[in-house]
Formats: structure tokens, sequence, C-alpha cells
């Protein structure tokens, strides 16, 4: 006698699931290696181009519990979209006038349009996304910008062999802007596949 096909299909789920499981400690095991590696390195900060790879879609927060105090009163969020923009005195000393000017359009970019880009994807795609998470993912953004700018810059010096002009700035920065623009979607749709998991179990 076989058994019922409930039993075949609750089998295909669970082998479903561990292979999700294992897809997910794959990725976490390249990001201890990466956080390992980052450690080993010397204090002083490494500004070769050649080394860097980070990527705005490899945003991993798995889960957020407690309070989310990010420069804000307790139990008073600020919209996303009120969340301060650094001035330029906290980023002159680290940047050329032409970095300046791509990481000040590029923050006003991030506040000003992202937020609503980032409502409309989730509202075609059926997600749910607090104001905190909106938060913590502006906050990351942020804090990889100034780099991510120096990086393309640098880039684009080195294979164009000449020196990053005014002229030139637009097309790095819709470059970025497509970047950010499909790492916050990869993570959004990340955020809904863990909420589905999670209603699963």
């Amino acid at each position: 006698m076989y058994p019922p096909d409930y039993l075949f299909q609750r089998l295909n789920e669970l082998t479903e699931r561990i292979h999700l499981q294992n897809k997910k400690i794959d990725e976490l095991k390249i990001t201890i290696d990466a956080l390992k590696e980052q450690l080993s390195q010397p204090s002083t900060p490494n500004r070769t181009a050649e080394k860097i790879e980070y990527n705005f879609d490899q945003l991993k927060i798995e889960t957020l519990e407690g309070t989310l105090n990010i420069g804000l009163t307790p139990n008073q969020p600020l919209p996303f979209e009120k969340v301060d923009l650094p001035t330029e005195e906290r980023n002159s000393n680290h940047f050329s006038p032409i970095e300046q000017s791509m990481f000040n359009q590029l923050m006003a970019y991030i506040k000003q349009e992202l937020p609503e880009k980032m409502k409309q994807y989730c509202e075609e795609n059926n997600i749910t996304l607090t104001e905190e998470w909106k938060t913590l993912i502006y906050h990351d953004i942020k804090k990889q910008l100034g780099k991510r700018i120096q990086d393309h810059a640098h880039r684009f010096q080195q294979q164009q062999k000449v020196n990053l002009t005014p002229e030139q700035a637009p097309m790095l920065i819709h470059h970025i802007k497509k970047e950010i623009d499909q790492g916050v979607q990869s993570y959004l749709n990340r955020l809904k596949e863990n909420e589905q998991n999670e209603s699963d179990d």
C-alpha cells in the first residue's frame, strides 16, 4: 500500500524548505568570510578601488526586534522623508568638489524620489514595509554612498585615463541611482520572501 498523496506533498515542501535554508546558510558563510577579511585588514582605511566589491543588493537584515532608535526620539518616529541629510561640512574632507556635488544630488534623490519608488514597488508587489524598515534601508544606503561614489569616480578615471569633469558626473550619478533602485528592489523581494517563510512556519 502506498502512502497518501499528502505525505508526498509534505515531503516535497520539507525538501524545498531545506534547500532554501541551505541557500541562506551559504549566503551567511559568504557574508562571514567577507567580514573576517575586513577585520583582518589594517585599521587605516584602504582607498584602493580594486579591492572594494560591495553592492547595494547585499543588504542582509533578517529580523528586526525590539525598539529601533536611529537618532530619533523613541516612540515618536519621524516619517522617512524627514530624516536629516548630512551637511556638506561633514563630507568636504573626504570628497573632491565633483564627488561632493554627486553626493548632494544622490542624497536628494534618496530623500525625495526613492521613498515614492519604494512605496510604488511595495504596492505593486504586495510588500509590507514599515517606517522602521524604510529608515533602516535609508541609513544603510547613506552609509555606503560616499564610498560608492569614490569607487565609481576612481574606476572611471582609471578606465578613461582622464580626470572626472562636471560634464561626466551625471552619467555616474545615473548609474549609481540604478544600482540603488536595483539593490532596494532585491532587498524588498528578500524581505517579502522571509515574511512568507515565517508565515508558513
